[in-house]
């Protein structure tokens, strides 16, 4: 949504897809560091799914040097509440987590 990475929408499908760490996608708009899944279930809804590296401490040529592991995070996102953010028991983006069982951000 800043526009310093390119996320590519793509169609639900089963498949393999590669994913670099985002100072690669950075340098290189060949790569890409994330992308965007619509949803079936949702008109406005959509999943971005992200690669994140493990990063590397006083290594300041990276985006991720305060991650602590290498993963993958989803995000549903959905752009009706972009204004008004998490607030209200509306969602604009939720992250998903292990063993989370709410069905809001807003309500954890």
């Amino acid at each position: 949504m800043i526009g310093w990475t390119k996320v590519d929408e793509i169609q639900p499908q089963n498949g393999e897809y590669t994913l670099y760490e985002a100072s690669a996608a950075y340098k290189d708009e060949n790569k890409r560091q994330a992308i965007k899944v619509k949803t079936p279930f949702s008109p406005t809804e959509y999943f971005a799914i992200e690669y994140r590296k493990k990063g590397e401490r006083y290594k300041f040529d990276t985006f991720d040097q305060t991650a602590p592991a290498d993963g993958i995070i989803v995000y549903r996102v959905n752009p009706t509440y972009k204004d008004e953010g998490n607030l209200r028991g509306n969602d604009y983006i939720y992250v998903y987590r292990t063993n989370d069982t709410s069905i809001t951000a807003s309500a954890g």
